[in-house]
């Protein structure tokens, strides 16, 4: 009962999207962080020649594209969910 007064308040409710939200980040942080390095582990096993090819025709920066739009997008939904929350 107390639990449910203090999370309808306004505070309360900023407090706990601002909770989800870092839990999302974290865990969404979390899992790009493993996919950076398993790309990186199987980047590794290309020949040299090979790998230089793939960065001299722009394969690293595609990456970092990638890597950005990934975190733009999960910074958006995390700042839309804590949005939709204070509204309510």
């Amino acid at each position: 009962m107390m639990l449910t007064s203090v999370l309808m308040t306004f505070a309360g409710k900023v407090i706990s999207a601002l909770g989800v939200g870092f839990v999302s980040y974290v865990g969404l942080d979390y899992m790009q962080g493993k996919f950076a390095g398993w790309i990186s582990t199987q980047l590794g096993n290309i020949p040299a020649d090979a790998l230089q090819i793939f960065y001299i025709s722009g394969g690293g920066v595609a990456l970092n594209w990638f890597f950005g739009a990934f975190t733009f997008i999960a910074s958006l939904k995390a700042t839309a969910q804590l949005t939709a929350t204070m509204r309510k």
